[in-house]
């Protein structure tokens, strides 16, 4: 049996034809798969950078709380040298005593101390500017501007001195600023 030319060429168009359809599947089936991950990791890639701009919004904060010239910054050095005592030369004090102590941060915070020093009121803003700062982390942390991660060092070693002390527990809703003080507690639960 002898093939014509018309069949074969018949035969061949078909062959080709069949090729053509599968080659611009394949070339849809390629192109989709290439577009597919090309969206996927452009949306990784702007995952990445939301996440990098957070925990720098996160490590600007709390550079601003630590600056040892931010009130805030001073509140946490009279912690950290509260039990033995440490002379602040910024305060301005009645009688030149610049030297604060724990004692000394307790009588600025209470609320019902009616006699209070310039040094008391210097000391008081210090933590009022502290527990704006705490509040303000803490606002960011609820609305997922930033995660605990963010901000959970150094907080984690100062929020035992704020949650152990009840004056500060005090002071802070005094001047609703709560919030600050629950996310101290959560910054001391370690991530499981």
């Amino acid at each position: 049996m002898s093939v014509t030319d018309a069949e074969w060429y018949k035969v061949t168009k078909d062959v080709i034809q069949a090729l053509s359809w599968i080659g611009a599947v394949v070339g849809v089936l390629v192109a989709a798969f290439k577009g597919i991950t090309e969206v996927r990791e452009s949306r990784l890639q702007r995952e990445r950078e939301l996440r990098w701009k957070q925990a720098n919004l996160g490590r600007e904060i709390i550079d601003e709380i630590f600056d040892p010239k931010s009130f805030a910054g001073i509140a946490l050095d009279m912690l950290d040298y509260a039990p033995f005592g440490r002379s602040f030369g910024a305060i301005p004090a009645d009688n030149d005593d610049k030297i604060v102590r724990m004692d000394d941060i307790k009588r600025a915070l209470d609320l019902t101390n009616v006699s209070m020093t310039k040094k008391d009121i210097y000391i008081r803003e210090c933590f009022e500017w502290m527990f704006y700062y705490l509040e303000r982390l803490a606002y960011f942390v609820e609305i997922e501007l930033l995660t605990i991660e963010d901000v959970r060092f150094p907080l984690e070693y100062y929020a035992p001195f704020f949650l152990e002390e009840e004056i500060f527990s005090r002071f802070g809703k005094s001047i609703t600023y709560e919030r600050g003080l629950k996310l101290l507690n959560r910054v001391l639960v370690k991530p499981a």
